[in-house]
């Protein structure tokens, strides 16, 4: 008997693992390639999230929740890599 290992917790960690190593190799040809359009084009940030931060005061308590993002082509492309790597197990 098979134990399945498809849970949401790994699947979020999949996603992220996938926007981490996508962004990494996003900085590198950032910092390797020569400025032009292409170069704009893949590595044109993005940003997703709650910015600025919602805040909510009680006057005794401040509760501050906010995230962002930052979403570039190649984060996408390792995104979608994570999802499809995760789909094969």
């Amino acid at each position: 008997m098979a134990i399945s290992r498809k849970t949401p917790g790994m699947f979020v960690v999949f996603v992220l693992v996938g926007d981490l190593v996508g962004g990494v190799l996003g900085e590198v040809l950032r910092r390797l390639s020569p400025s032009g359009i292409l170069r704009d084009i893949f590595l044109k940030t993005y940003p997703l999230g709650i910015h600025p931060p919602f805040t909510f005061d009680l006057h005794l308590v401040t509760f501050t929740l906010g995230f962002t993002l930052e979403v570039t082509l190649f984060s996408l492309i390792g995104i979608l890599l994570a999802i499809y790597t995760y789909t094969q197990i």
